[in-house]
């Protein structure tokens, strides 16, 4: 997610990430910046309100073992992120194909591959289903044949600009206002 808002060309909102942020670490993480100060996520969402926010987690989730406390801790940020930001749309964001290729050409970990990420994207599904948030399909939107382009990305997870931008016209195509999302 910080390659996409270096490279996207995105000029609203804030950019609530961090170099390796989990949902296994984000309670207690404090190198998220809002104006550059540091901030946990849920002081940084006590701050000001929101329309929307993107969930981008699993891709540095995938090496973990146990995918039932990855389901626990993706459902617990979602209630998290609720309790502060109760007119937000949260949206849910299946992970982006990697090209296993460029993954082991350059020394990607084996974990880093597109079987394992399915199974992360159905987890994903499950809790947007559960906790009654859209998702965004973004597998779909970029695998060519199960696969993410080689052109895509250099190290085969880590989209170029170019294709972060084509990731912010799909976000920008596929978002729903909060009174139309949840009217009575």
């Amino acid at each position: 997610m910080e390659g996409f808002y270096l490279y996207s060309g995105i000029k609203k909102g804030k950019k609530l990430t961090a170099t390796g942020l989990s949902v296994f670490n984000l309670k207690e993480k404090t190198v998220l910046t809002s104006a550059g100060t540091h901030y946990t996520l849920s002081e940084a969402l006590s701050l000001t309100q929101y329309a929307k926010i993107y969930l981008g987690f699993g891709i540095n989730e995938l090496g973990y073992i146990n995918e039932n406390a990855f389901y626990s801790a993706y459902c617990q940020t979602i209630d998290m992120i609720r309790s502060h930001q109760p007119n937000a749309v949260i949206y849910a964001q299946t992970l982006i194909p990697v090209n296993e290729s460029r993954v082991r050409a350059t020394g990607g970990a084996g974990h880093l591959n597109n079987d394992r990420l399915q199974m992360y994207n159905g987890l994903i599904r499950k809790a947007a289903q559960v906790k009654q948030i859209p998702l965004l399909d973004l597998y779909s939107a970029f695998s060519v044949d199960g696969i993410l382009p080689a052109e895509a990305s250099r190290d085969g997870v880590h989209l170029t600009g170019d294709y972060c931008k084509m990731q912010l016209e799909y976000l920008k195509n596929h978002t729903i206002d909060f009174d139309t999302l949840y009217s009575p």
